[in-house]
């Protein structure tokens, strides 16, 4: 079983988007288990409803399908490393105490760490094309 871990933006660009984010949360591999955090739910309300105006019945609707594919995670995990923003700390402290192989992101401070420990960080099109998604 392989645990993929999925942030905030992943989830806001398969909101708008027929793209790479929306082929990853709709087609999901056999042998995988998907992750977020609590906080990345709180984060995808915030942004959907008050950057987007997005109406708040559809925002819960996709709210709800989110609880219901994804195990949520807690950042309890003993880690030096600091990202410049905090926030992603603790997006980092998600996906390694749930022992990712992947963090799916677009966040540009995330990325640039490319790996920490077992934890792979990488764009959504990377990952369909390391699991032959397209």
């Amino acid at each position: 079983m392989i645990n993929i871990f999925i942030d905030t933006n992943i989830f806001i660009s398969a909101f708008f988007f027929d793209g790479n984010e929306r082929k990853i949360l709709s087609n999901p591999s056999t042998n995988t288990r998907y992750y977020t955090s609590q906080q990345v739910i709180n984060e995808i309300e915030f942004v959907l409803m008050n950057k987007f105006q997005v109406e708040k019945k559809i925002v819960f609707d996709f709210i709800s399908k989110l609880y219901v594919k994804f195990t949520l995670s807690k950042p309890n995990y003993n880690l030096n490393l600091i990202v410049r923003d905090d926030k992603d700390t603790d997006i980092l402290k998600s996906a390694l105490s749930a022992k990712c192989k992947y963090l799916i992101t677009g966040d540009k401070d995330l990325l640039t760490l490319k790996q920490v420990e077992n934890t792979k960080i990488i764009k959504s099109k990377q990952l369909i094309k390391e699991f032959n998604l397209i």
